[in-house]
């Protein structure tokens, strides 16, 4: 920026408006103190959107010292004018006992009470960079700008410091009570103290059933206590009298009236329904839990604290596993010791994303049942914790399509200059994207077509990237061809292709598998949905047989033709990076199932086929890495197994299709399962796992399995021959 008529202009767009929602803005600076700046509308303006007689937001020098304008001026005291290149961000979080900070380098140098107004922010003015939007031609700055970002969020420190290039200490500690942060208001899932998101959930459940998948967020806050309407509380409830009750403080919960125990948090279970919390782990390793669970009452003092009632019951459960339980009367308390048997929580393995659920139940009646939860996790031994190459711009925060606004943070579709971040829990449905890095905490999934992504950077994976499954196939009903699909030849897995600079998989990349084809599942086009049977005729082919009425429901009918069973391939993963790092697994998709065999036992004129089952072929592993030097693979690189194929028997030797002549015929005929996908790899670190895999073989017969000297079963570690 020359200082002179130099800036940078972007169009109005609602990307760039705020509203009443927190914010950040980061850039790197260089000023040299080139003059002096007696006041920010001179040269001083780094970041300015606003217009007259309308808030906005602006960010600026004054003279030598940063500043922020929302409607009213903030000045910092630090100055900046070495000449030297320095990480700047200010973070606006609304509803924040400390709202507006700024930060040099990675480092907090100043904070603002939260007298920011809380105004709406939107306006219709141009975002410029190194002049002001308001008034015209005033406001150059005169210095070096550069990587300029704006975020519809307040950033953590942990972000901050990574977009400056620290890392940070990771967290190895959490403790609900310290970690909990009161910005926003409403953050139901809440962060930990590194920054890490959705770490602590408060939840109600949908019954008195452990089960995770009826948990739901706690959907009603209010700022004043259900007990006694002291303000500054904050509390999450469900719907009826499930809580969880907090106090203000950027620290502690404290519950009013309590005079100790300040890092408890209160909750009181419902009639109907079980209060949770839930500790969702940010590493994978294994961590130690500690604590105590007490009732909120001492005896006396008139009220619950003279009851005695029921008491209430506790559980500390891994996903629906519980590991420790206990109970006690009101006015009672335990360590979470006293339930536990032997070391059952001194080191508990967790996964990242995985939960450990800390659960009141009322036990018969939820009489004077408000409880405390003192609970601290700490991490045993090393962990790693998955962090993202570099800070997201953008977030997945739903299951939805990578197409709809709705999946991410920001309420728009990322592009090829976000950095995307897939968050656990989360699924996101993708076909092409082109995006600047991608890290994938969660799972990104394919639908209907091949999953491809091109990320210019990089691609972190450590959760799943899986292409689509092909549909099964049946038989087509000769007078109703629509009615059901075949062959499933044409239904192959669909594929993973992933292009990037570096890749680095932690977690699972697989291709789709293919297809199953069942033949002998096809049923009739007749009514009441009678079952058809296929029979190889003299030609080759398979003809389906519809049935007609009696003993077992099987009698001739009319025949049509019908295909060789054979199932889909499976889907291959192809990945073209420069330097490549697998310690997960990556394997191409399982080829389908082929499966002619024969129907139903029992009938007065027996039944059999010797039609052609064949396994579908397993998908290829393709990666090609352009530095040999600066890649490997210390994990597994599995071609896809092959599809898996049922050798028709006979039923009955009363058979006309089945008898000594001919039973032999189900050996002779070409079945075979699919072969192993191949593995194209290599690199100079070779240390893992490449495995081939082909499919296996099943046989079905009454009696005995006949074969010839030339008779070859062949196949892998996954291979079942089943005989009688």
């Amino acid at each position: 920026m020359d200082g002179v008529n130099g800036y940078v202009e972007v169009p109005n767009s609602p990307s760039i408006n705020v509203g009443t929602g927190s914010f950040s803005t980061s850039m790197w600076l260089r000023y040299e103190g080139n003059g002096s700046l007696d006041s920010w509308a001179v040269e001083g303006i780094l970041i300015d959107k606003r217009e007259a007689n309308n808030p906005g937001y602006c960010f600026y020098l004054k003279p030598k010292t940063l500043g922020l304008q929302l409607y009213a001026n903030l000045q910092a005291t630090a100055i900046i004018e070495d000449g030297k290149w320095h990480h700047i961000v200010v973070t606006v979080e609304r509803d924040s006992t400390t709202e507006v900070k700024l930060y040099m380098d990675g480092t907090v140098i100043q904070t603002f009470p939260s007298t920011v107004f809380a105004t709406n922010l939107n306006n219709n003015a141009t975002f410029k960079v190194g002049h002001s939007s308001t008034p015209a031609g005033h406001g150059f700055l005169k210095a070096s700008v550069d990587d300029v970002r704006l975020y519809k969020r307040a950033l953590t420190e942990a972000e901050i410091r990574q977009l400056y290039g620290v890392s940070g200490a990771a967290c190895t500690e959490w403790n609900l009570a310290k970690d909990f942060r009161m910005s926003p208001n409403q953050e139901n899932p809440n962060r930990d103290s590194c920054g890490n998101k959705d770490v602590w959930h408060f939840l109600q459940s949908g019954d008195f059933k452990h089960d995770p998948q009826t948990y739901t967020l706690m959907p009603n806050f209010s700022t004043s206590s259900r007990y006694d309407g002291t303000a500054g509380i904050h509390n999450w409830t469900g719907t009826e009298i499930p809580d969880v009750t907090v106090y203000k403080t950027e620290k502690d919960f404290i519950y009013p009236n309590a005079t100790t125990l300040a890092d408890y948090v209160y909750m009181h279970p419902g009639w109907n329904h079980l209060t949770i919390v839930g500790w969702r782990s940010p590493i994978n390793g294994n961590v130690k839990v500690s604590g105590e669970i007490a009732s909120q009452y001492t005896k006396g003092g008139g009220g619950c604290g003279s009851l005695t009632g029921d008491g209430i019951k506790w559980y500390i459960d891994k996903g629906a596993t519980t590991l420790v339980s206990g109970a006690f009367p009101n006015q009672g308390s335990q360590d979470f010791q006293e339930g536990t048997i032997g070391s059952s929580l001194t080191s508990i393995p967790v996964k990242q994303g995985e939960f450990i659920y800390f659960i009141i139940d009322r036990n018969d009646n939820a009489f004077c049942d408000a409880t405390k939860l003192d609970v601290t996790i700490s991490q045993v031994g090393a962990a790693e914790t998955a962090v993202c190459p570099a800070v997201a711009t953008i977030r997945s925060v739903a299951d939805g399509n990578w197409s709809d606004p709705n999946t991410w943070d920001l309420g728009r579709v990322p592009n090829e200059n976000d950095v995307v971040q897939i968050e656990p829990d989360t699924t996101v449905v993708a076909g092409f994207s082109e995006v600047a890095g991608l890290c994938n905490f969660g799972t990104l999934t394919g639908e209907n077509s091949d999953l491809r992504v091109n990320a210019a950077d990089f691609i972190y994976n450590t959760g799943t990237i899986k292409a689509a499954d092909a549909k099964d196939s049946e038989c087509r009903a000769k007078n109703n061809p629509t009615l059901y699909k075949h062959p499933s030849q044409l239904s192959a897995g669909n594929s993973v292709f992933l292009w990037t600079d570096n890749f680095v998989n932690e977690g699972e990349i697989a291709g789709g598998r293919g297809g199953d084809d069942s033949t002998w599942t096809c049923l009739s086009d007749s009514d009441a949905g009678k079952w058809s049977y296929p029979v190889i005729s003299t030609d080759g082919m398979i003809r389906l047989h519809k049935s007609g009425k009696g003993t077992w429901g099987l009698q001739w009918g009319e025949t049509q033709y019908g295909f060789p069973s054979v199932g889909g391939d499976g889907g291959k993963v192809e990945i073209r990076p420069v330097t490549f790092t697998n310690k997960g697994t990556i394997k191409g998709g399982k080829g389908g199932y082929g499966d002619s065999s024969s129907g139903s036992p029992g009938s007065d004129w027996g039944d059999g086929v010797h039609g052609v089952s064949i396994g579908g072929k397993g998908g290829e592993v393709i990666i090609t890495p352009a530095d040999l030097e600066q890649s490997g693979n210390q994990g597994i690189l599995q071609g896809g197994c092959g599809g898996d194929a049922d050798i028709p028997g006979c039923w009955a030797t009363t058979d006309i299709f089945c008898n000594d002549t001919t039973d032999s015929k189900a050996l002779a005929n070409p079945s075979r399962p699919g072969n192993g996908g191949n593995v194209t790899f290599n690199a100079t670190d070779m240390s893992g796992v490449i495995r081939g895999c082909r499919g296996s073989i099943s046989y079905w017969d009454p009696t005995t399995l006949k074969a010839t000297a030339t008779t070859r079963f062949e196949g892998s570690e996954f291979t079942d021959v089943k005989a009688g």
